[in-house]
């Protein structure tokens, strides 16, 4: 998925730009983010996978409880 396309001479000033949107952000749920991020790459082939169905098993119940609003 590409959320946006600079060019190559721009591509640190647009990642700093995207990143500087987390700074304020709450710093334990990022880092537990990034944490479960980085533990996939240590998991079995069938680890990530049951992982992967439990992170869309909760997706799915939070979509049902909480449809998205669409934009107006």
């Amino acid at each position: 998925m590409i959320d946006e396309m600079v060019a190559p001479d721009n591509v640190y000033d647009a990642a700093a730009a995207w990143a500087s949107r987390f700074v304020d952000g709450p710093g334990a749920a990022l880092a537990a983010a990034k944490a479960g991020i980085d533990a996939v790459y240590e998991l079995t082939a069938a680890e990530r996978s049951a992982a992967e169905r439990r992170y869309l098993d909760v997706f799915a119940a939070n979509l049902k409880r909480s449809p998205p609003v669409e934009a107006t």
